[in-house]
């Protein structure tokens, strides 16, 4: 899977928590559950559709906690999972990819009224996240094989 290396305007109007301002939608309810005002902290992950994808993945990191807002989520993990672990490694890389995939799937229901299932959502946030995770486990074995990794 490939995620963007760079921000895009729609992107950065987002992160402003303006959903709806890009134009491109009319209503002001959130495309994924169709019962809230869109907004970043809604969207991630406080939506009932994002909510479970997250639930998921935290509980499959062995996260017992209740999801929270983007910005609590964010210095969450700004202290919780700032360092080279497989667990904080992992966690980056589960929250990048439900991002970036619930905000495809949000994207797509809008341009083009096409849908993903929390479920298939959550099982491909899986896969590219074991495999991320498996490949970072076997990078690092070999950089410590060679001394090139403490």
């Amino acid at each position: 899977m490939n995620f963007p290396t760079t921000v895009d305007p729609t992107w950065q109007t987002i992160h402003k928590g303006q959903v709806h301002a890009v134009g491109v939608v009319e209503s002001k309810l959130c495309p994924l559950c169709g019962i809230e005002h869109e907004s970043i902290d809604h969207h991630f992950f406080q939506c009932s559709f994002s909510s479970s994808i997250w639930s998921k993945l935290l509980l499959w990191q062995g996260d017992r906690r209740p999801t929270m807002k983007w910005q609590e989520e964010i210095q969450w993990a700004v202290l919780n999972a700032n360092g080279k672990s497989v667990k904080a490694t992992t966690y980056r890389a589960s929250i990048v990819a439900c991002a970036y995939l619930i905000w495809q799937d949000r994207n797509t229901r809008v341009t083009q009224q096409k849908r993903r299932s929390h479920e298939q959502i959550t099982r491909l946030i899986l896969q590219e996240v074991a495999c991320t995770s498996s490949l970072s486990l076997k990078l690092a074995s070999i950089m410590r094989e060679q001394n090139l990794y403490p």
